[in-house]
């Protein structure tokens, strides 16, 4: 198994004594580096790859939002996990934006959790093997932003540059017009070109007769493509991404006083267009982690039990939505098994499922028992999440020693028991608030339920019953009737089979448009 490289920058000794007892006594192994700052964080990064950090939020000599944007500055694809003593909703959703793949508010077991969460980090990462990628590429764009600002200045040639502030040059990212030999012999440097000038200057440059640049140590080459006049632009897309539009002629005097006024225009809104397009891979970079790191790898038996699950995203546009599950040992020789569905889509609900994954499993830890955990989760989500957000949560406890199934549903669609003595489906009703829902204290209380061989469990968000009729927002739901019929259609095959059929069965109602998100597991105890 490889050795996985871990940073973390704690400035509490303590702290760092036990995330070091945490990660040594796990199965997993690891190369853990510890930087009590930011200064020291970044000077063992200059030196140093790592596969996770995990970066404090609190520190001596910066906060961490600010040091995981120096740190992915030079090292955009290391995967940051921000911790903190005090969450809160807004910096748990600013935390998202600026490019952390997870978020982890501190509590007592907060350490056993950091090598859980770099070994699921990591295995996402290597589900996800460079095979999903934004539709939309940074190239597309500036290749229509530079077509499209070239085509209404009613010019051909053009070039879009982007300064590189590693080696100090312009570097062109899209063009038009211009030879092969003239892009890779000219590269800009300051006070050289017109380019460059208005560059460092951040003012356009416009030149009637660019054999006339006395700076210009390029008149030869583009008298050689045929350019007589230019018209450089710069723009900004935020801190660290500046570039210059440039427009070239082959007629002298070509570009006015108005023309630069135009571009101008032409060029805040291009900014606007980029800075959107970062927005975009940075939330598809993280939906990506996000959306595997939610739904983990599962063995498919546990002692005499089956354990099959599906995950279907919706068809809605929101990269991210609120569902998830979970597995996880737990003390005593047993599985903690999750579902659950947070309010709310894209980054908030990210932020939301990220906190109260790792509250629960925290809180797990300590005492797994189900009405025990969710009170506690309730108690923490009220105290970082605002009024408007909520969660269902069905969290069961699977104890082998005496075939049952401990479980507390907080507001979840009630689960489905097939029980094979009595062949046919029973509802699990017994169901509590959601969590979040009432800012006030809730006492969640454990049910048990026993199993025999042969008899089956499904637990399901709402998306599965949700669905409409060919996919149509007017369409008639598949709804709870039909999911019991299916059910006991289906239970008394193997687990993944019944979820197989289940999935499929629902797809084909909807013709694959699901309008929300879908997650559910199947427990079945072998004859």
């Amino acid at each position: 198994m490889k050795c996985l490289k871990v940073l973390l920058v704690e400035d509490n000794i303590d702290h760092c004594f036990l995330a070091k007892t945490a990660f040594h006594d796990f199965d997993q192994e690891f190369d853990l580096k510890t930087a009590s700052s930011g200064t020291e964080a970044l000077y063992i990064m200059d030196n140093n790859s790592f596969d996770i950090l995990f970066i404090d939020h609190h520190l001596p000599d910066t906060d961490g939002l600010t040091l995981m944007k120096d740190i992915l500055d030079v090292h955009p694809d290391t995967p940051v996990v921000i911790t903190t003593g005090r969450g809160s909703e807004e910096l748990a959703v600013t935390t998202f934006r600026e490019g952390a793949v997870d978020y982890i508010i501190k509590n007592e077991n907060y350490f056993k959790l950091l090598p859980v969460v770099a070994i699921r980090i990591n295995k996402s990462r290597a589900r996800l093997n460079g095979k999903t990628r934004p539709a939309f590429s940074a190239r597309d764009l500036y290749d229509q932003i530079l077509s499209t600002s070239a085509d209404l200045l009613d010019v051909y040639v053009s070039s879009l540059m982007l300064y590189n502030v590693k080696n100090g040059l312009l570097e062109t990212k899209a063009h038009r017009g211009l030879s092969h030999n003239y892009l890779n012999q000219v590269r800009p440097k300051f006070g050289q070109s017109i380019e460059e000038r208005a560059m460092a200057e951040n003012k356009s440059v416009l030149s009637s007769n660019i054999s006339d640049e006395s700076h210009d140590s390029f008149n030869e080459m583009a008298s050689i493509e045929g350019i007589r006049s230019a018209m450089s632009v710069p723009f900004t897309v935020d801190s660290s991404t500046r570039g210059v539009m440039n427009f070239y002629s082959h007629n002298e005097e070509h570009f006015q006083p108005e023309d630069e006024l135009a571009a101008s225009h032409l060029i805040k809104l291009s900014s606007l267009a980029l800075q959107n397009l970062t927005l975009y891979r940075r939330e598809h970079r993280i939906a990506e982690t996000l959306q595997l790191s939610h739904f983990p790898d599962i063995d498919s038996h546990f002692e005499s039990w089956e354990i099959a699950h599906r995950y279907r995203v919706s068809m809605e546009e929101a990269l991210i939505g609120g569902d998830f599950y979970d597995m996880f040992s737990v003390p005593g020789n047993r599985k903690a098994i999750v579902v659950a569905d947070v309010s709310g889509k894209g980054i908030s609900a990210a932020a939301s499922t990220a906190m109260v994954k790792h509250t629960l499993r925290s809180y797990a830890l300590d005492d797994p028992d189900p009405g025990v955990v969710l009170t506690r989760t309730h108690e923490a989500f009220c105290s970082y999440m605002g009024s408007d957000h909520f969660v269902t949560i069905f969290y069961g406890l699977i104890d082998p020693s005496n075939k049952s199934l401990s479980y507390c549903s907080a507001g979840h669609p009630p689960a489905l028991f097939f029980s094979r003595q009595q062949e046919k489906v029973l509802n699990l009703t017994d169901v509590f608030m959601p969590v979040g829902a009432w800012h006030d204290n809730v006492a969640y209380r454990a049910s048990t339920l026993s199993f025999d061989p042969g008899d089956t469990l499904l637990v399901y968000t709402d998306g599965l019953t949700d669905c409409r009729e060919m996919g149509i927002k007017d369409g008639t739901f598949f709804g709870q009737q039909n999911l019991e019929s299916l059910f006991s259609a289906l239970a008394t095959k193997r687990a993944e089979t019944i979820a197989a059929g289940i999935i499929t069965e629902v797809e084909s109602f909807c013709h694959g448009k699901m309008n929300d998100d879908v997650a559910y597991f199947v427990l079945k105890l072998r004859k």
